[in-house]
């Protein structure tokens, strides 16, 4: 309250409706707002597309004058930064707060979208507890791929964290499955968590690998 906040990003962000969607709530708690549109998007055109969301009522369109959002970083109290990404199959958008004045918030990168009710925000996730704590034992894992566990002296150290990385088809997944399939072979339990591809893809290319059935 009385603190002059920014509303920042690139067009097609979500600026408007974000900004409106707040306008809306807080007209249902009896406050008023004063908006100031640009000739870019004039009254009746911003009110005919926010017809379509949830949060719009006629009722607090007359009772509410809107907010304004000015330009001036430097006097900000409060700075949100919207932007996104284009993907194959739907756009990412992102939210982070860059400045709240006398008062502290979640940092980092907080996905949103915007659904028929409004603004939607997914607040990134913060591991809570106690840090990891695990113990490096001198026995080690291998591949079962001779030169590989060589090169390894053994193979991987039991109890720590490995990352394999690469871009798309470079072998990834397949150096992975190897890795559970030699610990199942010993006895021991393994856990693949796939994001992309599914169960009976990886069954088959295991197969297709000569990992025994797959």
């Amino acid at each position: 309250m009385y603190s002059f906040n920014i509303v920042s990003g690139a067009p097609g962000s979500g600026k408007t409706i974000f900004v409106q969607n707040i306008v809306f709530n807080s007209a249902r708690n009896g406050l008023k707002s004063l908006y100031l549109t640009t000739i870019s998007e004039s009254q009746f055109k911003m009110v005919r597309h926010l017809q379509e969301f949830e949060f719009f009522l006629t009722i607090y369109l007359a009772a509410s004058l809107f907010m304004t959002v000015l330009s001036e970083f430097a006097i900000a109290d409060e700075i949100f930064h919207l932007y996104g990404q284009e993907e194959k199959k739907f756009q990412k958008r992102y939210l982070r707060i860059l400045k709240m004045r006398g008062t502290s918030f979640e940092q980092g990168e907080h996905l949103f979208e915007i659904t028929p009710a409004g603004i939607k925000v997914y607040p990134r996730i913060k591991p809570a507890g106690e840090e990891l704590q695990y113990e490096v034992k001198a026995e080690k894992k291998g591949f079962g791929i001779r030169d590989l566990d060589e090169m390894l002296n053994g193979g991987l150290p039991e109890g720590t964290i490995t990352i394999i990385s690469g871009g798309t088809g470079t072998g990834k997944t397949t150096f992975a499955l190897k890795f559970l399939l030699e610990g199942a072979e010993i006895g021991e339990k393994g856990l693949l968590l796939s994001f992309e591809e599914p169960l009976a893809q990886l069954k088959s290319n295991a197969h297709f690998l000569g990992m025994g059935n797959g």
